[in-house]
């Protein structure tokens, strides 16, 4: 049975008498008589209320008279609530007699009275407060309770829209209750530029109304900004920072901290990571900003959720179909990238139906939404890599100096396409099957041209000249192809008193890198450095022109080098929610259980030819001078490249003149070498309580960890021979995660939070790794360290937020987290006692990563946004909103200093100034990111940093009539690069350019 309300502006009416019609007819054409003649609408349950009974439509002056006439004699009762008539059987023998028979179950569906669209966000709660809920993405909620009484007041609110008051009647069996809210402002001219202010209403909505801080990010959110990746849009965000590889928003950390304390999540469950380094988290350069429905940032965790994110999780919301008519999107555009002097495409399609449409599935009984997308982009960037180690000098002074120094030259074509599918069936009862699917590639053509020089391999003389040193010049032409797969199937039903869910999540990522790789070299050759501690350290031969590829001789060549990453994310779940009365009020007990698999590995397949003629190939005959002058923004000359086709042609012509080294290919497989198996095991029970003005929130989590570590050990001795044994680990682990929160309703527009949460992360795949790999002619050691044990975080939240009434609104929240055992890497020289047998390589160069004691880390975020429209003339037209973060960390590890948590950067915020007037829209963003540190040394000398950076972005659009809109955009235009530096500002380590690019095109709606 469905219930429907509508909202319109009353009417005075006249005492005229009046006439609908003469004859008999039945209840139910009767009432859509009224409804066609008189501003009311009525409410009323149809298995109560006999629509067929046959009646008589009196005349009458006013509306009470009518209905008086209409109902006499009868056991309907009825109200009248504003514009809404409510009817009622006056019979009470139909009331449940019993608390036990007295639990309803009410479905609501709350959308746009004029658009029809649904309303993510809104608050459906009782006049005492005590039975509320929150509508999705979907504009739908379920609210079960119990009630001795038949009849239940309601209130709905809506930020930005006019809040309504009802009295719905009750029923043993479900109902479906469709609400109409209308905005406050909603003359025509309005209507027509609130259409994009909408966008934002259902963002601070969902915020406003969830019992835990989080934030919500629309997927037309894409419409304002500039963003093509879920990395780009998610920088915009309150807390939220970005890593960026080829320009593009590639990682993703919250409030500061390492990106490994931040999970990515789709529907709730983790996306196993594509990366080589073992990093746990997947890269967000790979999903389209149309992937997902809404984008949720949860900052307070809840019992229900995984607990490893103790910065917070990212959560890919999936597309719903939600239109009953076919609906198709579609977008085409272009662009230019200054860097590479190349055009890019993008295009994307989505279509969607619901379908079944009855009275008592008004929204449709089955959703089908499919979409893809596809961007390809001529992009690469400038970098240099400079290493830098203490040095002993002639002299005997020590000194921190160049070890190495590398030019990267890279060209790139980037290529992304996505699909997505969801489907979804609603059964009985409130009841619902769904699928999903998610499927990206993200494809990396990339040629590399390196210069290194390095002076490792010779002998400082002075802090400016190195002697017997050696230059190469090498070639990596490669295939880079990650991908991701994602399938849920789930069903959401009853079992008596009690909501159930279950889900099954399947998802796997595959990375494949195929390469072929040539090294050239230049030994025993005295180099000069100078402009030492500048962005841009000069390197010149003492003897001889360094750009002379004549001098350059093949030292060896692999057609073919395959690398391989795989994970997969196996998950079974299942929670059961029930209404609750207790001595606190009125809530929600709800319990479940997971099991998930996870599995990671990597593989390598490669065979290193080395060049046995006596008269080896020289560059000069593979090379192509093409001076690029423009390198590093011009203040270096990369003065040539190998070409890939004349280097494989000699290869396939010359094979003779090339044997295997079998050793240094066996070495390079094994050490890559890595596999990881984890069993984890979940059980939690939460409760929720709702009071006139506060919600809490209760519960505990425990979450049992099983994993089994495979790698290998890799002794190479002088002779270049390795000595190779395998290494398995395991680590178990049990984590208890209680959960406090509240939420306390100052007012109708504002309200504070406070948490009290626990979380923790485990070790990266790298870095829990076995793995040990010692190369004795180079005196550097590789340790994994399978005793690590996972960070913890104890986590204390408060915050106030002030909402304005439409989109506008201002918060401040303040966090502290007390963290330990946080894993860092160390860069430091072996002692002895680090694995069995250490005591033979004493003084060696050592990478490993241990435990920290503790670190302390707080931090404010402040975040306003608000229309202009109290400005005379065109200023009303603009919208202001920007977010800060300021945090400061003190961390406790080995060597006994304070120092900062690895990865934490202090300040970091945006700025987004937006126009929007009828059709036309313009946006201006600017984001800043603080310094951090991105691995501990020995001393804070040797500490390797990040520094600051802004960028700004800009775009503009104009819609034209009913469908189409052109648009163009700009990305990067402050021309910012990415810089890292080792202990002080004026030592290099890292510095990469990408330029700006502009994007172009046209979009089409219907």
């Amino acid at each position: 049975m469905t219930f429907f309300l509508c909202c319109s502006t009353s009417i005075t009416h006249s005492q005229e008498t009046k006439y609908l019609s003469k004859d008999s007819t039945s209840l139910r054409k009767a009432i859509r008589l009224i409804e066609r003649n008189e501003p009311y609408h009525f409410f009323y349950n149809s298995t109560i209320i006999d629509g067929r009974k046959r009646v008589f439509l009196k005349p009458y002056s006013n509306i009470r008279e009518l209905l008086d006439g209409l109902f006499k004699d009868s056991t309907v009762g009825y109200r009248i609530l504003d514009n809404t008539i409510v009817l009622f059987r006056e019979d009470k023998s139909q009331l449940p007699n019993t608390m036990e028979e007295s639990l309803w179950t009410v479905r609501f569906r709350i959308f746009d009275g004029l658009s029809n669209e649904p309303l993510l966000g809104a608050l459906v709660q009782s006049e005492n407060k005590r039975i509320s809920g929150v509508s999705n993405h979907e504009g739908t909620l379920s609210i079960s309770f119990y009630s001795e009484k038949d009849e239940l007041p309601l209130n709905v609110r809506y930020l930005g829209y006019r809040s309504i008051d009802t009295l719905i009647s009750l029923s043993k069996v479900s109902k479906s209750i469709s609400l109409a809210l209308i905005p406050e402002t909603f003359e025509l001219s309005e209507v027509i530029v609130n259409a994009r202010v909408k966008k934002n209403l259902k963002e601070v909505n969902a915020q406003k109304n969830a019992i835990n801080q989080i934030q919500v990010l629309a997927s037309d959110t894409k419409d304002r900004l500039p963003d093509q990746n879920m990395g780009e849009a998610l920088q915009r965000m309150t807390g939220t920072t970005i890593g960026r590889s080829y320009g593009e928003g590639n990682t993703v950390a919250i409030r500061g901290t390492p990106i490994s304390y931040t999970t990515i999540q789709y529907n709730g469950e983790n996306l196993p990571t594509t990366e080589i380094d073992g990093r746990r988290n997947t890269i967000v350069a790979g999903i389209g900003v149309d992937q997902s429905e809404n984008v949720q940032v949860i900052k307070t965790k809840t019992p229900d959720t995984d607990g490893d994110a103790i910065g917070g999780s990212v959560n890919l919301i999936p597309v719903f179909s939600l239109s009953k008519e076919l609906a198709l999107k579609a977008e085409l555009g272009s662009g230019y990238n200054n860097l590479s002097k190349g055009y890019n495409l993008t295009g994307m399609l989505t279509l969607e139906k619901r379908y079944l449409v009855n009275e008592k599935y008004p929204e449709g009984r089955l959703g089908i939404k499919v979409g893809g997308n596809y961007y390809r982009t001529d992009n690469g960037r400038d970098r240099l890599e400079i290493d830098w180690d203490r040095k002993t000098l002639s002299d005997g002074n020590q000194s921190i100096l160049i070890n190495n120094y590398n030019w990267r030259d890279l060209q790139n074509e980037r290529t992304r396409s996505g699909y997505n599918t969801s489907i979804d069936y609603k059964l009985r009862g409130n009841g619902r099957l769904y699928a999903h699917l998610m499927y990206n590639n993200l494809t990396d053509d990339e040629i590399r041209n390196r210069i290194r020089y390095r002076p490792l391999q010779g002998n400082y003389v002075n802090a400016t000249r190195v002697d017997d040193a050696r230059v190469e010049r090498d070639l990596r032409d490669r295939r880079k192809i990650r991908k991701n797969t994602s399938v849920n199937l789930g069903i959401d039903s009853y079992i008596g008193n009690w909501k159930f869910d279950a889900s099954f999540f399947y998802t796997m990522t595959d990375r494949t890198d195929e390469s072929i790789r040539a090294t050239f070299e230049f030994e025993d050759v005295d180099l000069l450095l100078s402009e030492v501690n500048t962005d841009y350290p000069k390197v010149n031969g003492a003897m001889v022109d360094l750009d002379d590829v004549s001098l350059y001789t093949l030292e060896s060549i692999r057609p073919s080098d395959l690398r391989s990453v795989t994970g997969e994310n196996l998950v079974f779940r299942m929670d059961f929610k029930k209404p609750i009365n207790t001595f606190f009020g009125k809530g929600e007990l709800q319990t479940g259980l997971k099991y998930r698999k996870l599995k990671n590995g990597r593989q390598r397949w490669v065979s290193i030819y080395e060049n046995s003629s006596s008269d080896p190939l020289n560059l000069s005959t593979t090379s192509i001078s093409v001076p690029d002058n423009d390198f590093m923004q011009g203040n270096l000359n990369f003065d040539s490249r190998i070409d890939t086709g004349t280097l494989v042609d000699y290869f396939n012509e010359n094979q003779t003149e090339f044997s295997v080294n079998q050793n240094r290919s066996a070495r390079v497989i094994s050490e890559f070498f890595t596999r990881a198996e984890e069993d984890i095991m979940a059980a939690y029970a939460m409760a929720t309580f709702k009071g006139r003005s506060w919600d809490v929130l209760t519960g505990l989590r425990l979450e049992k960890n099983r994993g089994t570590y495979r790698a290998n050990e890799v002794v190479t001795n002088n002779d270049g021979s390795p000595v190779i044994n395998p290494i398995v680990s395991q680590k178990e682990y049990t984590i208890p995660l209680p959960n406090f929160q509240v939420k306390y309703e100052l007012s109708e527009r504002s309200q504070a939070r406070f948490a009290l949460t626990n979380g923790f992360t485990r070790p990266e795949y790298n870095s829990v790794s076995p793995s040990r790999v010692i190369d004795i002619e180079d005196r550097e050691v590789f340790l994994g360290n399978p005793n690590l044990n996972p960070t913890r975080s104890i986590n204390l939240d408060l915050a106030y937020e002030y909402y304005l009434g439409d989109i506008g609104y201002v918060s401040a929240s303040g966090f502290y987290k007390r963290i330990t055992d946080f894993i860092y890497q160390i860069d430091r020289t072996v002692v002895g006692d680090e694995w069995e047998n250490a005591d033979n390589f004493i003084d060696y160069e050592l990478t490993s990563f241990e435990n920290g004691e503790y670190a302390n880390l707080w931090g404010l975020e402040l975040t306003a946004q608000t229309r202009l429209n109290f400005l005379p003339g065109f200023l009303k037209y603009f919208s202001v909103s920007g977010n800060i973060s300021l945090t400061h960390s003190e961390a406790v590890a080995e060597r006994g200093e304070v120092f900062r948590l690895p990865g934490q950067a202090q300040n970091f915020g945006n700025m987004i100034l937006s126009y929007n007037k009828k059709g036309f829209s313009a946006g201006l963003a600017f984001n800043y990111i603080d310094d951090f540190v991105f691995s501990i040394g020995n001393t804070r000398e040797e500490d390797f940093l990040f520094d600051s950076r802004y960028q700004i972005d800009a775009n503009i659009s104009q819609n034209i009539g009913k469908h189409f809109k052109i648009y163009a955009e700009g990305i990067n235009l402050s021309d910012q690069p990415l810089r890292g530096f080792f202990g002080s500002d004026q030592r290099v380590s890292e510095l990469e350019v990408y330029s700006w690019w502009v994007r172009f095109g046209i979009g089409y709606k219907f």
